[in-house]
């Protein structure tokens, strides 16, 4: 593992110029972790590919898009889980493989609107029925077929402009009108 130091020069030479970096890591205080915590973007950036797993973890649970850093290796379905229930719509950074059920039902809890980096596979009712839940209005990104009962429903209970996005025979299917 490097120093401090140079990662510093490292992330100098990629165009760090992040006020008060190196106050901060030339501080006797300051590990990795701090540095870690207060840049996990930076961090991933230059020294992803030391760090540790809980490192990584801590990364992406303090900014989900920071997974778009990551590896293949390192992007475990835990760290993916991480990133989605930080920030729901770091989903897209994620390939179709890493984007199980369990994450995309994070995702959508999170940040509904992000059902719209899923393919049509990936959105199943509870999928949608999760985004719908979260954000009412993510009932727009979705097909005909997939706004059912229960996702109508879902929706407008949520937020009542989803109304809107329903079409008259939606609503009366729905018993909304």
């Amino acid at each position: 593992m490097k120093t401090i130091p140079q990662y510093i020069r490292k992330a100098r030479a990629l165009g760090a110029r992040e006020e008060g970096l190196e106050a901060e890591a030339s501080a006797a205080m300051t590990t990795a972790e701090e540095i870690v915590q207060r840049w996990p973007v930076w961090a991933l950036r230059v020294a992803g590919c030391d760090m540790s797993p809980e490192q990584l973890m801590a990364a992406v649970q303090s900014d989900g898009h920071a997974v778009r850093y990551l590896s293949p290796e390192q992007r475990t379905e835990a760290v993916c889980l991480a990133a989605v229930e930080h920030c729901g719509r770091a989903i897209q950074h994620l390939t179709f493989e890493q984007r199980t059920p369990a994450v995309c039902i994070a995702a959508v809890k999170n940040y509904g609107r992000a059902i719209k980096f899923l393919s049509r596979k990936q959105q199943t009712e509870d999928v949608c029925v999760a985004a719908v839940s979260q954000n009412g209005s993510a009932i727009e990104h979705l097909t005909a077929r997939q706004r059912t009962r229960a996702v109508c429903r879902a929706a407008v209970s949520q937020d009542g402009h989803a109304i809107a996005y329903l079409t008259p025979a939606q609503r009366k299917q729905s018993g909304l009108s």
